[in-house]
C-alpha cells in the first residue's frame, strides 16, 4: 500500500447498523465490515471509551508474502460518537434481528461500496 495512495475509511449508517468501508483508488479493492456490538466490544472495551476512535487498516502484500503495510484512520469526536451511539443501541436487540441487518448489508453490499 503506497503511502500516497488515496484509501477512504467511512461508516456507513443507510442500514441502521454501521459498516466500516474501505475505499481505494482501484475499486476492485474496496471492502467493508459490518460491526456489531458484541465482536467490536469483546475483542477490545477500551476501543469504546476513547475519545477519537482509531481504526488501522493493515494489508499484506499479494507478492511478497511477508511485508504488511498499515494506514491508520482516526475519527473525529463526532464520529466517535456516532459510532459508539449505534453500536451499544445493538445491545438492546435481538441475535435474530441483529442477524437480519447483517443479511440486508449484504444483499446491498453493491450499494454500499459504490
Amino acid at each position: 500500500m503506497d503511502k500516497k495512495e488515496k484509501i477512504v475509511c467511512k461508516v456507513d449508517y443507510r442500514l441502521n447498523i454501521p459498516v466500516l468501508i474501505f475505499k481505494f483508488s482501484e475499486p476492485y479493492y474496496d471492502f467493508m465490515e459490518v460491526l456489531e456490538y458484541e465482536i467490536v466490544a469483546g475483542l477490545n472495551q477500551e476501543w469504546m471509551g476513547k475519545e477519537n476512535i482509531a481504526v488501522k487498516l493493515i494489508l499484506s502484500d499479494s507478492v511478497i508474502t511477508d511485508q504488511l503495510t498499515s494506514r491508520e484512520f482516526i475519527f473525529s469526536a463526532y464520529e466517535s460518537d456516532e459510532l459508539r451511539k449505534q453500536l451499544l443501541l445493538q445491545k438492546s436487540l435481538s441475535h435474530q434481528k441483529i442477524e437480519e441487518m447483517v443479511a440486508s448489508v449484504y444483499e446491498n453490499a453493491n450499494k454500499l461500496l459504490q
